[in-house]
Formats: structure tokens, C-alpha cells, sequence
């Protein structure tokens, strides 16, 4: 459920949580732009965490380096997870793609201070790759969950950065954390893949050769359109509009089940793992 420039008023995404929690969905991801600029984003959590068992909320930390937003926050959400952007944990380094590094660290040390589980969120870069462990070092153990993830392509230039060399420094990066840091239970590391073992794809993946995404997941954008996944939000794979009907209803449509008859061949988001591919949300302007 992003927020950004177009929001989705909160009583539509109110709607949607409270839709969300009768069909007891396990997760819900809020995300932007940046979603705690939504004037009801309180009201929204606080509803979320009431009825939904994981809550995400996705952010570039700047608000909640503000002491008193992160603890009203906390107070009403303490179940949530704030999952905080930040590539480096030197703030040069971060600061060269993404910006705001200072306030992202903030953010994260009174977040974790608080009490709530914070979820560090970092992109590999080319400035970032060689010291993205240190991510760890720094804020490990008051943060336990981290998410590494690989840069997704948007442009024709940067398919072509996203070279063998850029795939054999993550899987490098992978190796250094896992030496670090890979007997330690209590760490929770989502880390980039190419490739997934055989012996650990589920049943679903026995059935779905291409993408579960839509069979497990819904991406709503902030116009109230569903899709399988954020990166294939395109109107080619449109499961419905839930302005104009149901959670339930956009789930069971005819564009759901004829999306997922073409996921068991080819990846709704034109991106299989490891593709130097631009995503189908990227590609021209069909949306």
C-alpha cells in the first residue's frame, strides 16, 4: 500500500486494512514515496496492527528522527516494523545515491531505543557494496533484521552496470557477511539471490515455473489499482481497482486468475532473479 504526490485518502486505506484483516492476510507493507507525510498515517498504522499479525512500515527515517513523531509511533504501532533506508553507515557513502543519511541514523538508534523492531533496509551500490557489512557492525545487536538488497534496473545504463562484475561483488558481499556474522541466530539477513537451490523452492514452486508473486502478493498503488508486485504494476498485469470494489473481489477477478495463467511461464514484472532486465513498471509509459 504506497502513499506518494497522488495519496489514497484515509478512509480508502482504511477500507482496504479493515478488508485486508478479514480475509487474515499475515502481512501488509506501507510504503511511498514517503508514507509518514500521509496525514492519517497514525490512524492507519494503529488500524493496520490491530488486525493484521506483521505490519511494514517503509521509510526514509527523516520523520522519525524526531523524537516525538517515532514515539507516538511506537506508542499506538508497538508491533510494528519500521523498516529504515540506509545504504552506509558512513553517511558520505549513503548520501551519494540516497541522501538524508544523517537523519536515517538518528531515526534508527531512538526507534530501536524505543523499543520497536527496526528493520535496516540497504540498496548495494557501487559506492556502497565494499563496506555494506558495516551496516552491522555498526548497529548490531540493538538491530537484528537487516535487508540487502541488489540495485534494480530503471534504465538501459543502468542494465549495463548491473554487470557480471556487479554480480560476482554481491555474491562476494554475501560470502564476507556470512563469515561475519552467519552463526549468529538471533541476526536476520535478507540477502540478494540469483538463483534459488532446488532443494529450497516450496510446493508452489514446484507447480509456477516463473513468479509467485501473483498468487501470494498484491501491490496497491496510491490510486487504488492492484497488481502482483511493484515492479510489475503495469496495465497489462491490472487485477482490478479497489476504488471501485473489494479486496476479495479484485483477488477472484478474471485479470487475476488470467495474470497468474501467464506467471506459470514468464515473470509478470519482465524481471526473473538475477536479470539485468528493466522491470515492466519501468519500461515506457503505459501506466
Amino acid at each position: 500500500m504506497p502513499f506518494s504526490e497522488r495519496e489514497m485518502d484515509t478512509d480508502t486505506a482504511l477500507r482496504i486494512v479493515s478488508e485486508l484483516g478479514d480475509l487474515r492476510v499475515f502481512t501488509v507493507v506501507i510504503s511511498g514515496g514517503e508514507p509518514t507525510l500521509h496525514p492519517g498515517i497514525l490512524e492507519i498504522v494503529d488500524a493496520a496492527t490491530r488486525r493484521i499479525p506483521k505490519v511494514m512500515l517503509n521509510t526514509n527515517g527523516i520523520l522519525l528522527a524526531d523524537y516525538g513523531f517515532a514515539s507516538e509511533l511506537c506508542r499506538i504501532a508497538p508491533r510494528a516494523t519500521l523498516s529504515i533506508s540506509l545504504d552506509s553507515a558512513d553517511v558520505n557513502v549513503n548520501d551519494v545515491n540516497r541522501r538524508f543519511g544523517a537523519e536515517a541514523v538518528k531515526a534508527i538508534r531512538i526507534c530501536a531505543a524505543l523499543g520497536q523492531t527496526v528493520c535496516l533496509s540497504n540498496r548495494l551500490t557501487d559506492e556502497s557494496i565494499s563496506c555494506a557489512e558495516g551496516l552491522m557492525d555498526e548497529f548490531y545487536p540493538s538491530v537484528t533484521h537487516f535487508s540487502v538488497l541488489p540495485r534494480i534496473s530503471r534504465t538501459l545504463h543502468e542494465s549495463l552496470l548491473n554487470s557480471e562484475e556487479y554480480w560476482k561483488r554481491v555474491e562476494d558481499f554475501g560470502s564476507r557477511l556470512n563469515a561475519k556474522y552467519g552463526t549468529r541466530n538471533e541476526l536476520s539477513v535478507v540477502l540478494p539471490f540469483r538463483t534459488m537451490p532446488l532443494e529450497e523452492r516450496g510446493d508452489l514452486l514446484n507447480h509456477v515455473q516463473r513468479c509467485c508473486c501473483p498468487f501470494t502478493k498484491m501491490f496497491v498503488d496510491s490510486t487504488g489499482r492492484a497488481f502482483p508486485c511493484f515492479y510489475s504494476a503495469h496495465t497489462d498485469n491490472l487485477l482490478g481497482e479497489l476504488h471501485e470494489t473489494s479486496v476479495s473481489q479484485v483477488w477472484k477477478s478474471e485479470n487475476a486468475q488470467r495474470v497468474r495463467s501467464k506467471a506459470l511461464s514468464e515473470s509478470p514484472c519482465g524481471m526473473p532473479p538475477g536479470s539485468r532486465a528493466i522491470p515492466l513498471r519501468y519500461r515506457g509509459s503505459a501506466l
